[in-house]
């Protein structure tokens, strides 16, 4: 019997890179917001508003900067 190869094709594999980087994202998010928000609040002065606003903002940076590396991947592999 002959062995059937499964490929992903470049729209899954964006759908895969997006969803995990958006997972990685939204995780470290809520360890900081959770979990290190009072202990690095204390140590850079900040109230829980702001550093909350300052998690969400990058966070939203990281997943920009991990989602244009992935695609820039993505696309190259396809061309090349």
């Amino acid at each position: 019997m002959a062995e059937r190869r499964y490929t992903f094709g470049i729209r899954k594999k964006m759908v895969v890179g997006i969803c995990s980087v958006a997972a990685v994202t939204y995780a470290t998010s809520a360890l900081f917001i959770f979990y290190l928000s009072d202990l690095i609040g204390e140590i850079l002065g900040m109230n829980p508003v702001t550093f909350l606003i300052a998690a969400f903002v990058l966070g939203i940076l990281w997943c920009g900067i991990l989602g244009a590396n992935n695609l820039k991947k993505t696309i190259i592999r396809f061309t090349v």
